[in-house]
């Protein structure tokens, strides 16, 4: 095995002699905790008392408010996010919350966020050996990436590779090539089965898009639309009725090695028994995990194209988007001049982002976040008939982007790609 090692990657911001390495994109933001401590000497890592002054001693060179805050609260600011983008982009806090908006009020927040933050969802830590191989080679250190620890799926997204995975409960605070190095791990065992498996396919693009763009979900209205859809496939819903529940469906449509992981409650002695923890998901009496929400959203609609899009259009909340009225031609105009970027579209039309992204997903449009300039690269490449195989192994591409992108049945994407036709040599992105 090719031995591969981190090297330290520092930015120190003014006024502070420590060293601060940059968060990296996807990177979870234990990891980033870890290569925080690391290199500043914080070898115990167990002890949150010193943790906690180490990381104060920081916050009070920046002149920060959040002396004295959860330890998630302070990484946050050190790594310079605002906390829900930070939450977003790197953690699962997005899958642990509660579905029922109104268990989500802000005064309580911080008290989620310490509940919630070293929470993991699958056993173990999960890493890819190419991804380790790639970001030594162009970036001379690795880190943890917040897309292996998704629930559901035990392969990168990026390189099809079944993933590899420690059990230590710290082992984050070091990097993955520590672990890749020593052969101090396991690999995914992961059947063709569940690799072609349709519904797992449909979850694995929900979970995605859910990381991606995290919509509240109105568990009243939503309800309804999943009672709809599962009367189409003649599934029964209350707790009397005869006939098969969703939960019966989700069985009968998933492999059992692949549930037992990833959804061991998902257990049933005799179909067509009512079982609370999924079926309530088309009522209203009970709340459901959210996790277990996204696993009968993805079950139940016959494609993952424009999931969200359905979910949020069929919610009556949509009518309360906004005093000043947007036409759909304004929305999709602003959308492929903008190539779908949120921030940009919301600039252009004078709305705020929380908005904008509502008005998006009402009319159907995909919101994307910032395209860098390998993906641009490599939609130009498409467009010139270079191979998607040989695209999706240019580094730093962002696969998710250029999959939708050019993905035809997707509204508004064949209009954006045809930008990059007409205008081979436009630039959107500062990175």
């Amino acid at each position: 095995m090719a031995n591969i090692k981190s090297h330290i990657q520092i930015h120190t911001p003014t006024h502070t002699p420590h060293y601060i390495p940059i968060l990296m994109p996807d990177e979870y933001w234990i990891g980033y905790l870890g290569r925080l401590l690391i290199p500043n000497g914080m070898k115990l890592v167990r002890d949150y008392g010193n943790i906690n002054i180490f990381l104060d001693s920081i916050l009070s060179a920046m002149n920060s408010d959040f002396i004295n805050h959860y330890i998630y609260l302070k990484v946050a600011t050190i790594a310079e996010k605002e906390i829900e983008i930070f939450t977003q982009q790197h953690s699962l806090i997005p899958f642990l919350r509660v579905a029922n908006i109104r268990n989500r009020r802000p005064r309580n927040w911080a008290g989620e966020y310490k509940a919630l933050a070293f929470r993991l969802i699958k056993k173990g830590v999960y890493f890819c050996k190419s991804c380790i191989t790639e970001d030594i080679n162009h970036h001379g250190y690795s880190y943890w990436r917040r897309s292996h620890q998704l629930p559901g799926i035990n392969w990168c997204l990026k390189h099809g590779l079944s993933l590899s995975y420690v059990s230590n409960k710290n082992a984050m605070h070091y990097p993955p090539d520590t672990y890749f190095n020593n052969e101090t791990y396991a690999e995914c065992k992961i059947a063709d089965e569940i690799k072609n498996n349709p519904i797992i396919n449909k979850f694995t693009m929900v979970i995605q898009e859910y990381v991606e763009n995290p919509i509240e979900l109105n568990v009243k209205n939503l309800a309804k639309l999943l009672s709809q859809k599962a009367t189409e496939l003649n599934l029964v819903k209350n707790t009397k009725d005869n006939g098969k529940f969703i939960s019966d469906f989700l069985i009968e449509g998933t492999p059992a090695t692949w549930r037992n992981e990833h959804f061991p409650n998902l257990i049933k002695p005799t179909v067509g028994e009512f079982y609370g923890e999924f079926d309530y998901a088309l009522m209203t009496k009970k709340p459901v995990k959210k996790l277990n929400i996204l696993l009968v959203i993805a079950s139940i609609f016959p494609s993952e194209a424009n999931i969200f899009s359905e979910i949020v259009q069929h919610d009556q909340l949509v009518k309360k988007i906004s005093e000043t009225t947007y036409s759909e031609k304004e929305i999709s105009v602003a959308y492929i001049n903008n190539i779908g970027q949120i921030n940009k579209i919301a600039k252009d039309i004078s709305c705020c982002r929380k908005e904008t992204l509502k008005l998006l997903i009402n009319f159907g449009y995909y919101p994307l976040h910032q395209i860098g300039k390998r993906t641009i690269e490599a939609l130009i490449a498409f467009n010139q008939g270079v191979p998607m195989r040989e695209l999706v192994l240019m580094h730093d591409v962002n696969l998710k982007q250029l999959f939708l992108i050019t993905h035809p049945s997707i509204k508004g994407m064949s209009e954006i790609l045809n930008i990059f036709k007409t205008k081979p040599n436009i630039k959107w992105c500062t990175t």
